[in-house]
């Protein structure tokens, strides 16, 4: 019988946690004068694919992680970028965006039909495809899935949010399956196409949540899962029974290792063959290492990185508007992109995907101007009324704590820069440093004052699940916004099919956000990476990252461009698979 939904595609969401810098003034003890571009500023540019080199059949990649996923199951952990690239190696959805025209590509579905009022959409699903284990793919999975998803249990509401206008789903035969809407939705394929399908006869028993298979899980991607030793890898190799063409590498290996500066050390010794995510020094610093120049590739990838300050609303100091712009304002984000990004990123004005066209660009930022700030502080209510050097309201003090994951020297740097700076005005700014997993967890909960994270925009996406009011509560509006207009605007432009149309009220929610200041609009960050030049298959996309999948150790790789122990030269590490733990 049909599936009745509950009253996404999520913003891929992969996050990544940064801390904040303010400041009044530019002080040469704090901050270097702006740097002239880094020698190599624009980094290597790719030879094209098909001057990649012919393709081994085997081969090991082994890619640094710098932070350890919460679980191997990204619907529930959406703030997880590692899980996320996990996942999507050893699942499959109904469909997946082409990563360069963005078109989307048949999957587990070979086909799916849309009927003329755009309400019906039906999946007409691939035969013959199995799971890692060898039990038949089928109609079943596809509906145990949403069942899961929709489920008011399941910690799956950043996904859910997306899946708002669906009004059914249905089994019609084993190989088709067909959803209703409540009513039309523009991004409609895209949030039923692309969530990754889950075995039914794994998950049907026990908890969704706490399943062991979200530490060992079993799909029918690309790649199986092998082994997750907490604290050191995660290890997959290549599905020999893939439906479609099988991948090149034969195993792909994530080590996770905390410090940069032993990543770069790792990737000198020959242990590592791709770094995503190098900090500005140590990129701009390979364009002038002879070592790393001959063995790798530094690229620059696509802006689709989105730094940002959230500012909690619950927090009764951050409620105003005057007192986010102010502390906007106080912020001297030209400097933190000159200085501490060496120039490598652009400044941010409008939420979307920079290069897209919902991305309003007659916003101008608001300007470093502290005499202002502390003006509209003022208007706020706040000054020094007791003469103890720190500003207050009358009844509380402006004292906050700023959250921040370890293991990184610049989050470090950046949290003792906004206690001075903010400070200077007489504002506190208290710092709590936490582990990734705590960390994110204090977000969902809404259990922080302030704190800054990385949002990975696309060229499409469905902005409801980070800013609707609706998303408070279990979804990623983390800061809890409330913006009526906000949420008029959202829920219209979800009906909207004309691409100018949704785009000027994208444009005008855009607007509202400057204006409002929820986020403190910092820059869109490249990511910054250096790869093995014995790899083929590599192409930079709209997207901004890798396909690992894609990628291929080159016949003609040697010592000179993998060594000192490469990873083309030893065999892979192919095993059994790992049973699902009991």
């Amino acid at each position: 019988m049909p599936r009745v939904a509950p009253a996404w595609r999520l913003l891929s969401t992969t996050l990544l946690a940064l801390g904040l810098l303010a400041g009044c003034e530019r002080r040469g003890d704090v901050r270097a004068p702006r740097p002239e571009p880094p020698r190599g500023f624009g980094g290597d540019v790719l030879p094209p694919l098909a001057a990649q080199g012919e393709p081994r059949a085997d081969g090991e990649l082994r890619v640094a992680m710098d932070a350890e996923p919460p679980s191997l199951n990204c619907q529930l952990d959406p703030l997880d970028i590692w899980s996320k690239k996990v996942d999507e190696l050893v699942y499959e959805s109904l469909a997946r965006p082409n990563p360069l025209t963005f078109a989307d590509e048949p999957r587990l579905a070979e086909r799916w039909d849309i009927s003329p009022d755009e309400l019906t959409l039906t999946f007409h699903l691939r035969k013959g495809v199995r799971w890692h284990d060898g039990r038949p793919f089928s109609a079943d999975d596809v509906i145990f899935t949403f069942d899961k998803i929709l489920d008011p249990t399941s910690k799956t509401l950043a996904i859910r949010s997306s899946l708002e206008p669906l009004a059914s789903y249905t089994k019609v035969d084993p190989w088709t399956v067909r959803f209703v809407l409540k009513r039309s939705y523009w991004f409609a394929v895209d949030a039923i196409a692309e969530i990754l399908i889950y075995p039914k006869h794994i998950y049907s028993r026990g908890d969704f949540n706490t399943h062991p298979a979200n530490r060992a899980p079993i799909g029918t991607g690309r790649f199986k899962f092998l082994r997750w030793q907490t604290g050191d890898e995660v290890v997959l190799l290549r599905n020999e029974d893939y439906f479609g063409p099988r991948a090149r590498l034969a195993q792909i290996t994530f080590k996770y290792v905390p410090d940069p500066t032993v990543r770069v050390q790792m990737l000198r010794r020959g242990d590592l063959d791709v770094l995503e995510r190098v900090s500005p020094e140590a990129w701009s610093d390979a364009a002038g290492d002879a070592a790393l120049a001959v063995r790798f590739w530094r690229l620059r990838h696509t802006p689709t990185g989105l730094q940002w300050i959230g500012w909690n609303e619950e927090r009764p100091y951050f409620r105003d508007a005057r007192v986010r712009r102010a502390l906007t304002m106080l912020i001297d984000r030209e400097d933190i992109v000159h200085n501490l990004r060496r120039g490598l990123d652009e400044l941010a004005t409008s939420w979307f995907y920079p290069l897209s066209t919902e991305y309003n660009r007659t916003i101008k930022p608001w300007p470093y101007d502290p005499k202002k700030a502390l003006s509209l502080l003022e208007d706020a209510g706040w000054s020094d009324s007791d003469g103890d050097g720190v500003l207050d309201n009358g009844e509380q003090r402006f004292v906050f704590t700023f959250l921040y994951p370890s293991g990184n020297a610049f989050y470090e740097q950046l949290a003792s820069l906004l206690q001075s700076d903010l400070g200077r005005v007489g504002i506190v700014v208290e710092t709590a440093r936490l582990e990734w997993a705590v960390f994110s967890e204090r977000l969902r909960r809404h259990e922080f004052d302030a704190c800054s994270l990385l949002w990975h925009l696309y060229p499409r996406h469905d902005p409801y699940q980070v800013w609707h009011s609706t998303s408070i509560a279990g979804g990623s509006n983390f800061i809890s916004f409330r913006g009526g207009e906000v949420d008029t605007l959202l829920e219209q432009a979800r009906t909207e099919f004309d691409d100018n149309k949704r785009n000027a009220l994208y444009q005008r929610f855009s607007q509202i956000l400057h204006d409002e200041q929820p986020y403190t609009l910092l820059f869109n960050r490249n990511n910054l990476s250096l790869v093995a030049k014995g790899l083929g298959g590599i192409y930079t996309t709209p997207y901004g990252i890798f396909r690992y999948e894609d990628f291929y150790w080159r016949k003609d790789a040697n010592a000179a461009s993998t060594a000192d122990s490469p990873a083309s030269a030893r065999p892979s590490v192919a095993q059994p698979h790992a049973p699902t733990p009991k």
